[in-house]
């Protein structure tokens, strides 16, 4: 029989986007440009002194590169974000990362940032890692660099699913959806479910992206050419009592973008009269902070200023 149930993209559109950007932070691409600015020599050198040598023989005997499997100090270093990738090839969640008593670790990695007071540890972090790491090379014996790939994908697929479902059906992020597809309507060239594709009359072509993490987002190009350009977060609560603990949610959102390369980062949310400043404070990572009501309710300086700043980023 055929399923009665109604079938739909969003879903989907949601994830790829989400996998997009885990490729920029977490993922082998990532972990190809880190090498290619680090350079093999010093990577070597690191992955020498830290890894058994039996087990980088075993590698190179697979025609694989030693830092496929084993995180070194210079990789994190330059790219922390990349401890995802080494954690997820163990099989761990940022969630039992932390409860297996990782938590300023899994910290690094969001923020995508090394403090100082992390570097004199890190080459032991790394040995910590490396130790089951190189179990798993024995365990998996013969495979493949797509294998070590997919492995990683295993794990970030639930953490990419939970993250986009927290958001499902948000009226919010939709209302504010709907006031950005009203300024790029007469350039739509494609729209299904939360992505729209627009052309602008010189030929440029963005997308607007209706997601989990961010809320919204506008990429320049598409598909894997894309290049993030705005991500937006809106926190349209009412409880007045935990606007600062939803400010504090965007900050910690913003972090994440501006690591994947968004130049953009704007807030809209709710705020107590007279509070602004303190709001400012408080999402300092934010480019532009809005006034919720006042954007949605398209009247007043903020709605004037949100309008302004979008279609400047068009070069509008």
């Amino acid at each position: 029989m055929l399923g009665r149930g109604h079938l739909s993209v969003d879903l989907a559109i949601d994830l790829y986007q989400a996998l997009l950007d885990a490729r920029r932070l977490y993922l082998q691409p990532a972990l190809g440009i880190a090498v290619a600015n680090i350079g093999v020599v010093r990577i070597d050198a690191e992955l020498q002194l830290l890894v058994p040598e039996p087990a980088l023989n075993h590698l190179a005997r697979l025609g694989l590169r030693g830092e496929r499997v084993f995180p070194v100090p210079s990789i994190i270093t330059h790219t922390p974000s990349l401890l995802g990738y080494y954690r997820m090839l163990l099989g761990f969640s940022k969630k039992e990362f932390q409860k297996r008593g990782f938590r300023m670790w899994v910290a690094v990695e969001e923020k995508n940032m090394l403090s100082d007071k992390f570097k004199g540890d890190l080459e032991q972090f790394c040995t910590t890692l490396i130790e089951p790491l190189t179990d798993l090379v024995y365990a998996m014996n013969r495979f493949e660099d797509r294998d070590l790939s997919d492995l990683a994908l295993l794990t970030l697929g639930p953490t990419l699913q939970g993250g986009r479902n927290n958001v499902i059906g948000s009226k919010a992020e939709k209302q504010v959806f709907q006031l950005l597809r009203q300024l790029v309507q007469p350039w739509i060239v494609f729209e299904k479910g939360p992505l729209i594709r627009f052309t602008l009359p010189e030929g440029k072509t963005f997308e607007l992206i209706n997601r989990s993490d961010p809320d919204i987002c506008l990429h320049a190009g598409t598909g894997i050419t894309n290049s993030p350009l705005l991500a937006i977060e809106i926190k349209g609560g009412g409880d007045a009592s935990n606007a600062h603990n939803r400010a504090g949610e965007a900050e910690k959102s913003h972090l994440k973008a501006a690591a994947i390369g968004y130049s953009h980062l704007w807030t809209i949310i709710r705020m107590p009269q007279g509070q602004r400043e303190r709001f400012h404070k408080e999402t300092l990572s934010s480019t532009a902070v809005f006034e919720f009501d006042v954007v949605v309710g398209q009247s007043g300086e903020d709605w004037l200023s949100f309008q302004q700043k979008f279609l400047a980023i068009l070069d509008l």
